[in-house]
Parts: structure tokens; sequence; C-alpha cells
């Protein structure tokens, strides 16, 4: 007699995506998101793996691969720019194109130390010696503050100065040059 048999065969690669999100530079834990895809016959396993400053696995064959997620605490690696690398294997054993985005890791915090302060209006009644600035607070007058802020891995974007009360107040400097200052 005879037996009847179907055999499938599926030699086409699957695919995978990982999420733009989040945008670096990324600290402490964050979330990876990504998608694996096969028309074949579906997805077996998605296999998530870092390489940069160090290299490691940030997470091996999760629970759904089809719409993935790993959790990463990247205050166990060295600051810097890290490749995220994607491979996605079908239930035929075919495994895709290498999918891949950096991401920066930056843990440090940035550095900062005061550089000088300045007498502007109604200097007379004030005085800067070194980091001290003596004033006379019955009179009105303006000064200057400048910080040296320094963060080696992402850069400085912005330093906040503090507000003092009354008409000294602080504010947000978006430079890209050091000192940062500000006028009170």
């Amino acid at each position: 007699y005879t037996v009847a048999k179907t055999v499938k065969s599926d030699r086409t690669i699957p695919t995978g995506t990982i999420s733009a999100s989040p945008t670096g530079p990324s600290r402490g834990t964050i979330v990876i998101t990504g998608t694996g895809a096969d028309i074949g016959m579906g997805v077996q396993k998605v296999d998530v793996t870092y390489t940069g400053p160090s290299a490691g696995n940030l997470c091996l064959n999760p629970p759904s691969p089809t719409a993935w997620s790993c959790t990463w605490v990247t205050t166990g690696v060295p600051d810097g720019t890290y490749t995220l690398r994607l491979l996605v294997t079908d239930i035929a054993t075919n495994v895709s194109n290498l999918v891949t985005r950096t991401i920066m890791i930056d843990n440090t915090a940035p550095t900062a130390s005061f550089n000088s302060f300045t007498e502007l209006s109604n200097g007379q009644y004030m005085h800067a010696i070194g980091s001290t600035l003596y004033i006379n607070t019955a009179e009105n007058g303006g000064f200057r503050v400048a910080i040296d802020a320094t963060d080696p891995v992402s850069g400085m974007q912005q330093v906040e100065f503090p507000s003092h009360g009354g008409t000294w107040t602080g504010g947000l400097v978006d430079t890209t040059g050091t000192p940062f200052e500000d006028d009170y």
C-alpha cells in the first residue's frame, strides 16, 4: 500500500527589528524591545546581545520572540557606545541576517566646579574675592557667575543656575562651551 506524506520546506530567513527607543544617552535600567517574524514556519527564538566597551548577552530566547522585550541594567557595564545585535531563528532553524542598532550608555554624572564671579552693574556695592562675593544687600547691583562643567561621555547639554529669591533668578543655560555663565 502507499503512504502519502506532506513535507514542508522552509528556506526563507526570518526577519527582526530592534526599536529605536530608548534614544541615548541612556543610563540605569532600560528596556529594549523589538520584533521577530517569519513567513514560513514561524519564529522559534530571538537572541539579543551587545558589543562595545564590553560585550555580553542582553537576553537569549525571551518568552515572546515575535514581540520581545529585554531589561538591561546598564550600571554593570562601562560607559560608551554599544551595538545591540539581534538574531532571529525560525522553527526550520534558518537564521536571520544580523540586525543592529547603536546606543550610548552614560552612567557617569557630570562634574562642575566654580570658575569665577564678575561684578556687573553697580560694582561699587559688591566685591569678588576668589569664590566669595561680598554684596551690600541694601543696594542694587548685578554680577555674573561662571562655572566649569564637563561630561566626558555624552557632553554637556545645559547647566541650571539656582534662584536665590528676590530679583536673583537663575535659569537654564544652553551652551556648548565652558565656562557656563548666568547673570544675576
